[in-house]
């Protein structure tokens, strides 16, 4: 029996894996930022120190743990920025598995194809295609946010670590234990040990990394922080305009939110916490101004949570009905989801079709071999 359970999971994904496969071709872009990583990375494997110019002491990454795994890649004679476009891929194929899992986890009474259809929302995503090739850590980070919300949902001993590593990657991963406790805490009305128990020991688990940055740079945050942060009305105004932008290419993602904040009382208890930890992201993204690259790269982590929101949605009246096929409805959305995902680009977006050309590697001066090993 959990065999057969097993080839239908793995059945299941097989469209989406493949529609992602498919615009990862079609959206195989290099992105710049990607190239100052590099030069911190190559910095550090020639004996410069973590730096992006000699001698001085600046964080202008904000994904250390990211820099420090090509860089170690890199010491074995890796092909580091190729690494981290197929790391990238791979993590943006492992998102789309665990979506599919939150949504079972949030809804155990979704039928298979009723628990692909987010997968399908999910790789229908140029943002994901874009980014998961780009070079950068966002679907890693993606990755870990979707994982540690099915161990916090499962109640899992493994939480604290993945809190660790998401803190590695992104400064954001402290943002993540703090609304998991919020949210244990308003939801339990009473202390939230496992939330808290968890967020501890990832914190001394990451003591290591904060006394290196203290020390070694002279600061927690790094400098882009100080830079882009600026906590000024023009700036919320710039997050609302940048979700905004988000709701404009994402109609059917994004209307899951309020959509789902309307009907909270018939929601499951799951699925509440899941609305109230996406809700929580997304105002924070507006706070902080949204991001100054587009295609949405803030919004890749919720992406799994409005695609399982929107599933719920259109799954609860088919299951409540006799005179409709559910599996023809979820086949029929599935296509209407996917379509509406695949339409992009908007205008803006042409460029990233055109398979843009690499940014110059001799303005970074990065050394870059040119095997993969």
């Amino acid at each position: 029996m959990k065999r057969t359970r097993h080839h239908i999971h793995l059945f299941a994904l097989l469209p989406a894996i493949g529609l992602y496969a498919w615009l990862g071709y079609r959206f195989s872009y290099h992105q710049d930022d990607a190239y100052i990583t590099y030069r911190y990375v190559a910095n550090l494997l020639s004996g410069h120190g973590l730096v992006f110019n000699y001698g001085e002491f600046v964080e202008g990454i904000t994904n250390h743990g990211w820099a420090i795994i090509l860089a170690a890649a890199g010491a074995l004679g890796v092909n580091y920025p190729v690494l981290a476009r197929v790391i990238g891929w791979l993590c943006g194929a492992g998102l789309i598995i665990a979506t599919y899992y939150l949504a079972k986890e949030t809804v155990p009474e979704l039928k298979w194809y009723w628990a692909a259809l987010p997968t399908i929302a999910v790789a229908a995503s140029p943002s994901l295609a874009y980014w998961a090739g780009a070079g950068l850590e966002t679907s890693a980070f993606a990755l870990v946010t979707a994982i540690i919300l099915l161990l916090w949902l499962r109640r899992h001993r493994a939480l604290a670590a993945a809190l660790a590593i998401a803190v590695w990657l992104r400064p954001e991963g402290a943002l993540l234990a703090g609304l998991l406790i919020a949210i244990d805490w308003i939801r339990g009305r009473h202390l939230p040990k496992y939330a808290i128990g968890h967020t501890l020991l990832a914190l001394i688990a990451s003591l290591p990394f904060v006394f290196f940055k203290m020390a070694y740079y002279g600061d927690l945050l790094p400098n882009s922080f100080y830079a882009k942060a600026g906590f000024q009305f023009v700036q919320i105004v710039h997050g609302g305009e940048y979700a905004w932008r988000f709701a404009r290419d994402y109609p059917l993602l994004a209307a899951a939110l309020p959509m789902a904040a309307v009907l909270y009382k018939r929601l499951s208890d799951r699925l509440r916490k899941l609305l109230l930890f996406s809700a929580a992201f997304t105002a924070y993204i507006i706070f902080v101004g949204g991001d100054v690259l587009e295609v949405h790269r803030f919004f890749l982590p919720l992406m799994p949570i409005f695609a399982v929101l929107l599933t719920y949605l259109l799954w609860l009246p088919v299951s409540r009905s006799r005179a409709v096929n559910s599996f023809t409805v979820a086949a029929v959305a599935a296509v209407v989801i996917a379509a509406a995902g695949v339409r992009i680009p908007l205008p803006g977006w042409q460029p990233i079709f055109r398979q843009a050309e690499e940014p110059t590697v001799d303005f970074f001066m990065i050394p870059i071999p040119s095997p993969l090993f």
